[in-house]
């Protein structure tokens, strides 16, 4: 999308009266659209369980040859959370790093990430047209790609840009580090635990000991020091 369209976008909202259903109309949609998915590709208000009513604001997925998002409603790939820019009272909603409502609406995408209808789901998006963040779902963790980023004219063709980039080519990788500058709180333990686990669920696992001197995790795994 040009930028003269994002800037029309942007200028379209208000910043204190755009409730949740006007951010989707006047913002999701386009960036939705911006995404890569066309209107057959992409739902509202999709069902994330199998028995149950919780839903989420938007799913998409592209379709596979006679396969039709809109009509299968099956197999979602994307998921977007759409928060308003402000309550009823007034008060704005912020989804800034570290707030109440951004932890309740991160914990929010994860949950339907991991629901039952959401299994083949990869992606989810938290946005309210000011912050926008990207979430990636790997087996059973779900984890954020991108910091709680500011929206702004000048960046925002940067940012879909970036998030495009990330879901039409996503790692195949989970990388894990487990860091602590205290000694003796269970950093080796839990590290070869873990990769005993993915190994034994079939996972191909690369541990990495940084420890040059005692080299505790190459041990406990039965190897030598090769340095």
């Amino acid at each position: 999308m040009l930028l003269t369209d994002w800037n029309q976008i942007l200028d379209n909202i208000l910043p204190d009266e755009s409730s949740e259903a006007y951010i989707s109309d006047i913002f999701v949609k386009f960036l939705i659209n911006a995404l890569g998915f066309n209107q057959q590709e992409q739902i509202s208000q999709f069902k994330t369980v199998k028995t149950g009513n919780r839903t989420v604001d938007f799913a998409a997925r592209k379709n596979i040859d006679s396969d039709i998002f809109t009509l299968s409603k099956i197999n979602p790939y994307l998921l977007i959370e759409v928060k308003a820019r402000a309550t009823g009272s007034g008060a704005k909603i912020n989804l800034s790093e570290g707030t109440p409502q951004y932890i309740n609406t991160r914990e929010q995408i994860k949950r339907y990430l991991l629901d039952s209808n959401c299994t083949t789901s990869q992606w989810g998006i938290i946005t309210n047209s000011v912050h926008i963040q990207l979430f990636r779902r790997h087996g059973k963790v779900v984890f954020p790609v991108t910091p709680s980023i500011l929206i702004k004219k000048d960046n925002i063709n940067a940012i879909v840009s970036h998030i495009k980039h990330l879901i039409d080519n996503p790692p195949k990788a989970l990388t894990v580090c487990i860091y602590n500058n205290k000694g003796g709180v269970g950093k080796t333990t839990t590290t070869a635990n873990l990769a005993a686990t993915l190994a034994q669920q079939g996972k191909q696992v690369l541990v990495i000991d940084f420890d040059p001197q005692q080299g505790d995790l190459t041990k406990s795994l039965g190897l030598s020091k090769s340095w």
